[in-house]
């Protein structure tokens, strides 16, 4: 599979130009591309994410998504917080009826990562969205810390527009408790397929 900086090329959404500053950007912050693509401003969150997904084909979370997201304690107490933070992923939904988990990560395409989360949990599956790195760290620290000021500069130099919610929370995350899914209602995730 070509790398992430040709796909995108050949995507038509970045120049090869963009692509040299973000892996100069790489070299000096020990990043993922897609993280310094983004933080250098030279594409939009909202459009890397609709690729990843596409590519991946799965979902994705926004950063403004993943900040206004209301996560129970319940899901939170299921994942150890080293596990979350060493792994780079944030658990936002569980589906106790079915064993499902459903969490945000980098890098969504990390089946055996995905197998890993299913046994630390006790789960049946892993259902993991594309989410950017940065964001998910945020959401650690928000979730697991409490700080609530986790997400205040990702928000400042955030400009990905909010966009239409292709699918509601509520069908997306079924739990056994409907309440768990009414504290979702702030999260929401975009489908892509092929057809868009």
């Amino acid at each position: 599979m070509k790398r992430l900086g040709e796909r995108l090329i050949s995507a038509g959404l970045i120049s090869a130009e963009a692509v040299a500053q973000g892996l100069q950007h790489q070299k000096i912050t020990g990043l993922r591309l897609g993280d310094c693509l983004v933080e250098l401003g030279l594409i939009q969150e909202l459009a890397l994410l609709k690729f990843l997904a596409q590519e991946f084909q799965t979902k994705f979370v926004t950063t403004e998504k993943l900040a206004a997201a209301v996560v129970s304690s319940q899901v939170i107490d299921r994942v150890p917080v080293r596990v979350a933070e060493g792994q780079d992923f944030m658990p936002i939904a569980l589906d106790l009826e079915n064993r499902i988990l459903t969490v945000v990560m980098a890098e969504a395409q990390n089946k055996s990562l995905c197998g890993e989360i299913a046994m630390i949990t006790d789960m049946k599956e892993v259902r993991a969205f594309i989410g950017g790195r940065n964001a998910i760290r945020a959401a650690i620290k928000k979730h697991y810390y409490g700080d609530t000021t986790a997400f205040a500069a990702l928000m400042q130099t955030s400009s990905a527009p909010s966009g239409r919610d292709a699918t509601g929370v509520g069908r997306v995350f079924r739990s056994s408790e409907s309440r768990v899914t009414g504290q979702l209602q702030g999260l929401s995730t975009h489908t892509h397929t092929g057809s868009q």
